[in-house]
């Protein structure tokens, strides 16, 4: 079967339907601070995945796109997703052959 872009990527609701019935997840957002969760999206679709997250409570999305950013191209800028993604608690990638992803569990593991 020939690969085709996309053709192996989990859709933002159905990665958090599924994450936000897990155990681990209900403990982290009780034990955050003011009982909201951050959750970081370093993904090309952002609406979509803000929009699944958004119809979860208690949780609330942050993006890399503060103002120290500006200026910075998208190389420059997926080395902070990167960053912040190698170090996070949990992390969790959106495409079986990601090479964003793979290399984030290559550095985490």
């Amino acid at each position: 079967r020939a690969f085709k872009r996309g053709g192996f990527y989990v859709p933002a609701d159905q990665i958090v339907r599924e994450t936000a019935e897990q155990a681990f997840f209900s403990r982290m957002r009780e034990s955050a601070k003011d009982k909201t969760l951050p959750i970081f999206i370093a993904t090309g679709a952002k609406e979509e995945a803000t929009k699944a997250w958004g119809a979860v409570p208690g949780v609330r999305v942050v993006y890399n796109v503060g103002h120290h950013l500006n200026g910075m191209n998208w190389a420059a800028r997926s080395l902070v997703d990167f960053e912040v993604a190698k170090d996070a608690e949990v992390f969790i990638g959106t495409a079986m052959f990601s090479t964003f992803s793979s290399n984030i569990v290559f550095f985490r593991y």
